[in-house]
């Protein structure tokens, strides 16, 4: 499983993937110091925390922009894949078990060090509008259960990559789901824990900020996001039993 999953990390240039998440991060906390600075003086006078920057600068990355760059992430890799013939080797020597346990954990691994990454431009947006650095640690417990329902959405991702060689076939699937999941996540927030690409913003609270902190609500989110994961794991093992040769 280590040399599988070694060959997952490096077999492909993903810098542009970690740019990307900069970027559209940076965006959508833009539209966060934007609304805070504007409202300021009524946040103050409320007594707002940080969830004040974090309902607006997280709305746009996690209902839309993760969900598409993951999905062309693991586009271009499954892609790579077909391209390489590695799945039919891998079927020829009957090494699902330990592709799909390598591809979980590479998942995974993306997903915390993504869901850091916004971490880390969620605590300089902190600092700059002056807030303790505490209240925005407070993100943490939120950012983990983030990172699964990442790694949720990648599987189901990875699946679809199984069966579809061509990397255009696959981010046609990605952009349509992830603009379903878009407007789930916006008209029908209740919903969006039973739909992947959604997932990501039930994770996140943005649509129900007041169950941020709610320990009950995050412990019922993380054991949806595993089923999810659990799900998506032999979602991309039967993709894998049944891709050609």
């Amino acid at each position: 499983m280590n040399q599988v999953f070694a060959w997952e990390w490096r077999k492909n240039n993903i810098a542009w993937y970690w740019l990307a998440l900069a970027g559209t991060s940076f965006l959508g906390l833009l539209m966060g110091i934007s609304q805070y600075t504007a409202y300021r003086a009524d946040f103050e006078a409320q007594g707002a925390t940080y969830l004040a920057v974090w309902g607006q600068s997280a709305l746009l990355p996690a209902t839309l922009f993760i969900p598409i760059l993951l999905g062309a992430l693991q586009a271009q890799k499954m892609s790579s894949e077909h391209n390489g013939r590695n799945i039919a080797r891998l079927k020829t020597i009957g090494a699902e078990g330990k592709y799909v346990k390598a591809v979980t954990f590479h998942a995974f691994v993306v997903s915390l060090l993504s869901a850091l990454l916004f971490g880390v431009l969620q605590l300089g947006a902190g600092v700059f509008l002056g807030f303790r650095i505490a209240d925005v640690f407070s993100l943490m417990p939120r950012l983990f259960v983030l990172a699964l329902a990442m790694t949720a959405w990648q599987l189901i991702v990875i699946g679809i990559g199984v069966r579809l060689s061509g990397f255009s076939s696959i981010v046609t699937v990605v952009l349509i789901a992830s603009l379903i999941g878009f407007g789930m996540a916006i008209a029908a927030p209740a919903l969006s824990a039973i739909y992947p690409p959604a997932l990501l913003a039930h994770a996140s609270a943005v649509r129900s900020i007041g169950d941020f902190y709610a320990t009950g609500s995050m412990i019922a989110t993380g054991f949806i996001c595993l089923t999810w994961i659990i799900l998506g794991m032999i979602f991309v093992k039967i993709q894998f039993k049944r891709a050609k040769l």
